[in-house]
């Protein structure tokens, strides 16, 4: 599949971004209806570490994002969706890898099922911002399908989780990642989930982890 697409590990690992370069962000900025949005790196096992460049291996990363294009719109079916799960590593060469499964429909072809909604306060301001998911997805480039579903709650002051997270289910192709290309290394289901500890990459000067549900993004963090 000859195309540029979204790397969501390279988002975290910037300090490797040069490793894989020309990067396309397919995220609508400040849609003017909800926005949900989960970025969050998490360690397989807890008594192991993930956020350095030896152990990124041990790490899942997740991405969920659902969109409303509708002006004020609080639910319904999202206009556009981005579900990642994906796990990274580093070859013998010392080349970084995202091995991963992707979900763009809207953003690019595909099809969406299902709802989000937000529930009580959903400002910026808000520190306990409720949303719901339960949506279907599939994306006729990257081939998979994708279901996400649970309830987040947010603080959209510190973009932080309070409560809650999502599971996401992939099943396709999936797809190996690197400045060497993208190529299909399997078809298969991935499972990732926002509900465990997430791990800070602040010495990869990353944008994460970052959690929020809100009514016309104004948010420019």
């Amino acid at each position: 599949m000859k195309r540029i697409i979204v790397l969501p590990m390279v988002v975290i690992l910037v300090a490797l971004a040069a490793l894989l370069g020309n990067v396309r962000v397919a995220h609508a900025d400040n849609p003017p209806g909800y926005d949900i949005e989960v970025q969050m790196l998490y360690c397989i096992n807890d008594d192991r570490p993930c956020n350095t460049i030896q152990s990124i291996r041990n790490s899942l990363y997740i991405q969920v994002e659902a969109v409303s294009f509708h002006p004020g719109a609080i639910n319904g079916t999202p206009d556009a969706v981005d579900f990642t799960c994906g796990r990274a590593y580093i070859d013998q060469q010392g080349m970084f890898h995202d091995v991963a499964e992707h979900v763009f429909a809207g953003y690019e072809s595909g099809v969406i099922h299902g709802s989000a909604k937000l529930e009580s306060a959903y400002t910026e301001n808000s520190t306990r911002a409720e949303a719901p998911m339960v949506v279907w997805a599939h994306d006729n480039v990257t081939g998979d399908t994708a279901f996400v579903v649970g309830e987040m709650t947010t603080n959209n002051v510190t973009d932080l989780r309070v409560s809650g997270g999502y599971t996401v289910v992939l099943n396709g192709p999936i797809y190996d990642e690197s400045q060497a290309g993208v190529k299909v290394v399997g078809h298969g289901t991935m499972v990732c989930n926002s509900y465990g500890r997430y791990q800070k990459t602040n010495q990869f000067h990353a944008s994460g982890p970052y959690f929020e549900a809100v009514l016309g993004n104004m948010d420019n963090d």
